[in-house]
């Protein structure tokens, strides 16, 4: 799998992008709320996995997690996925 890494081919420390991110944010005039946050995409990427169906231990390399139980906690799920899924197991009106 691919790696994040700057120009030089290394990994950049984990403050430097998340400070770059929160300096676009500002540039964007988006807000700049602490809830707002580069890490926060970890939780969007291991939401949309679990959406799509991708097996759990999937989503926890990809996130780079050490077990499963970590990235159940990012793993949130639409109601409309949380409804549709109730709606093929048990049918409808």
């Amino acid at each position: 799998m691919a790696k994040f890494a700057d120009a030089n081919g290394h990994m950049p420390k984990p403050d430097r992008v998340s400070n770059r991110f929160k300096f676009y944010v500002r540039k964007a005039k988006l807000s700049d709320r602490e809830e707002l946050s580069f890490h926060s995409y970890h939780h969007t990427t291991g939401s949309w996995l679990s959406m799509q169906d991708v097996p759990l231990r999937v989503i926890s390399e990809i996130l780079g997690h050490s077990n499963t139980q970590v990235t159940e906690m990012y793993s949130h799920l639409s109601s409309e996925v949380m409804d549709r899924a109730m709606e093929e197991t048990f049918g409808g009106e």
